[in-house]
């Protein structure tokens, strides 16, 4: 897990509460979920627009089924524990910054 990026579970996931957040939800087998692991690191590192996360979800089935993933790499932005936007496949550092700043700028919807 790179630096500054969360690896969340069931019983981590209420960190979420709090705050804009990015979360990736993916899976060990998964190409382009690797292809964007160096872009959430970048972001963690270089930009204090939102916290990072991961959930693999063959580990946490719950919280994906919770949140309704069937397809990997899918991200859902949350402020102060509310899923704002939902993104699927992977996306360029550009995209999920123009996606972050709108939420920590909007109102909740």
């Amino acid at each position: 897990m790179a630096e500054g990026v969360v690896d969340l579970d069931e019983a981590g996931f209420d960190a979420v509460s709090q705050g804009l957040w990015l979360i990736d939800f993916w899976a060990l087998w998964c190409g382009p979920c690797r292809a964007l692991d160096p872009v959430l690191a970048q972001i963690s590192a270089d930009h204090g627009v939102a916290r990072v996360g991961k959930v693999e979800v063959g580990r946490n089935p719950a919280l994906a089924g919770r949140f309704g993933i069937v397809s990997v790499p899918t991200l859902i932005v949350f402020r102060d524990g509310r899923p704002l936007r939902t993104l699927h496949g992977a996306k360029t550092k550009r995209q999920l910054l123009r996606t972050l700043e709108e939420a920590a700028a909007g109102p909740l919807a």
